[in-house]
């Protein structure tokens, strides 16, 4: 078994195609909350508690958008886990699995926010190493400028490279499994100039890509372009998984061989 880039795509379209039905029964609550969240914060900020021809949301109004923001926080975690566990398990939860909160969304909760540390961390280190080296010797505007693209991309790249390595922890929690960052960064040491382009370049430039797409006050096309960003976000969790998937099956083969 070859660990490639043409066979993580290959096999991710061909799980998202037969399994299409899964990866959508799962995010069906995640949708609702988001859907419901919108409501609820337009009415709160528009119509309640209005003083003196000013929008002024009273304080159970903040509290009630503020409750339905956490119970979308975890519909969503509960979306992201039910993706994983239908690519990796070929999972086929019930309603009551799909929004019961289960230990794996527990685990999947605790490495999220280990991530987002690490990257604030990574964030912080990166800009005070890259950004002081790259416009040190910037005189002139047009030199200043350059110099933050590069200090930008820079730090991008590097961002990028680190969490196409260790994201493989967030699929491993999904499925009951605890995955150091160390574990990770052995796990995804044969591939990780691969894992960039599966996990960090092509989600990067097809968000990018997506992200240019026109904006238009209607509720039709809100509803298509979050059809559209639902679909590819499937796909970029498939991708995410599926290497996780092949990435384990060969460190045992390697290992038990």
């Amino acid at each position: 078994m070859d660990f490639s880039i043409r066979r993580v795509i290959s096999e991710t379209l061909d799980l998202a195609t037969e399994r299409k039905l899964l990866l959508l029964k799962g995010v069906v609550p995640a949708a609702i909350g988001v859907v419901g969240f919108g409501i609820l914060t337009s009415l709160g900020f528009s119509q309640f508690g209005e003083q003196d021809g000013l929008s002024a949301p009273s304080g159970w109004v903040f509290l009630l958008v503020f409750a339905t923001f956490i119970i979308t926080l975890l519909l969503f975690v509960k979306a992201l886990v039910n993706s994983h566990r239908v690519y990796i398990l070929n999972e086929s939860p019930n309603l009551s699995e799909i929004v019961k909160w289960r230990g794996s969304d527990t685990l999947f909760l605790k490495a999220s926010i280990k991530l987002i540390l690490l990257y604030i961390l990574l964030g912080f280190l990166l800009l005070a190493v890259i950004s002081p080296a790259a416009l040190s010797e910037s005189s002139t505007e047009d030199g200043f400028a350059f110099g933050a693209v590069v200090a930008t991309l820079a730090m991008q790249t590097i961002v990028a490279y680190v969490a196409s390595r260790i994201s493989v922890i967030l699929p491993a929690a999904a499925t009951d499994h605890r995955v150091t960052f160390s574990e990770a960064w052995t796990l995804t040491a044969s591939h990780h100039l691969k894992l960039l382009v599966l996990v960090g370049i092509i989600p990067t430039l097809t968000n990018a890509v997506i992200s240019l797409l026109p904006d238009f006050d209607s509720i039709l096309y809100s509803i298509v372009l979050g059809v559209i960003w639902c679909m590819v976000t499937l796909l970029e969790l498939g991708l995410l998984s599926v290497s996780y998937n092949q990435l384990c099956m060969l460190y045992e083969q390697e290992h038990t061989s």
